[in-house]
């Protein structure tokens, strides 16, 4: 969970990667798992409840004994060191530093964002310590030759919209154009530059291809390109807080489309646009009800730690 399936899928790495940390420890000390969250700064908002998710999450493993190590040939239970980098790549690293030299982990979880995913992972392999990293969608922080990293994106950014685009050629009447407006930020721009390519691949024809900056606040410009296109499908590929002025006005100037799709229809912009977000479509990585490997466990750590998957999107693909 701090984003939950990158707990999980460090936990399963463990049987592989931790029997010798293990067994230096006589097999009798806990596995010490090392991650920073978010708690202040701009990704606070996004995190604010992962600390006691990363606990819970613990307590629950725990429960059944911990994580079973074959070189130990028993289960040892799970601690976890917690650090709050502040949304500060340098803070994350200097933290990541401290855990591999200072409080020895034997496992990294995180870091959870892009931004960090360039900077953090070479502590990972100058230490020699397994890293799952969470919410780094930015395909070029996996091809830089690192050998201890490993990555539960959300996802990442070529699979992004995967169904969505999927469930376009299901539909009747079938859409024929889309327009696509994108947030200046590179994990946006990374979905669009894919899907505005694949979207013509699968016969959809592109109207137009608009980027907006986070500190714009008046759209009027371009809603007008929007609404002179006439497009099927609006695509708005955006954080939630950057577009709440856009999905403001469209409604306000009345845009019409088959589907207007937003890639993070979150809780927090449903606040902010109350009603205007209905008839809109978006993604979310899993939603409690949907069954799987571990989802019992995700639903019973979710509902402890009062974790909504709308309010915050990012928690399965990170803890």
């Amino acid at each position: 969970m701090k984003t939950l399936s990158h707990l999980m899928m460090g936990a399963a790495a463990l049987a592989t990667y931790l029997p010798a940390h293990a067994a230096q420890g006589s097999c009798t000390e806990p596995i010490v798992f090392g991650t920073t969250i978010s708690e202040t700064g701009p990704f606070s908002t996004l995190a604010d409840r992962w600390r006691k998710m990363t606990e819970v999450f613990a307590e629950e493993v725990n429960k059944s004994g911990g994580i079973a190590v074959k070189a130990c040939n028993k289960k040892l239970p799970l601690k976890f060191v917690i650090y709050d980098d502040q949304s500060v790549p340098a803070t994350a690293v200097a933290l990541f530093e401290k855990m591999a030299t200072v409080d020895k982990v034997d496992f990294f979880v995180g870091p959870d964002w892009s931004s960090l995913g360039g900077p953090v992972p070479p502590v990972a392999d100058k230490h020699k310590i397994p890293m799952v990293m969470a919410n780094v969608a930015t395909p070029s922080v996996y091809d830089r030759g690192l050998k201890y990293i490993w990555g539960t994106p959300f996802p990442v950014v070529p699979n992004w919209s995967a169904r969505y685009f999927e469930m376009l050629t299901t539909v009747s009447p079938k859409p024929q154009t889309i327009f696509f407006i994108t947030h200046d930020n590179p994990v946006m721009k990374g979905i669009t530059a894919t899907w505005s390519k694949k979207a013509e691949e699968q016969g959809l024809k592109v109207l137009g291809n608009e980027t907006f900056s986070a500190e714009l606040k008046d759209f009027t410009a371009l809603i007008a390109k929007v609404r002179a296109a006439k497009a099927d499908i609006i695509y708005v590929s955006s954080f939630d807080n950057a577009s709440v002025p856009l999905v403001q006005q469209m409604r306000q100037l009345k845009v019409r489309a088959m589907d207007v799709h937003h890639t993070m229809l979150t809780g927090a912009l449903s606040r902010q646009v109350g009603k205007d977000i209905e008839g809109m479509t978006g993604e979310l990585s899993w939603y409690p009800g949907i069954k799987g490997a571990y989802s019992d466990l995700v639903e019973t750590v979710m509902k402890r730690s009062d974790v909504s998957m709308f309010d915050y999107i990012w928690t399965l693909a990170g803890r």
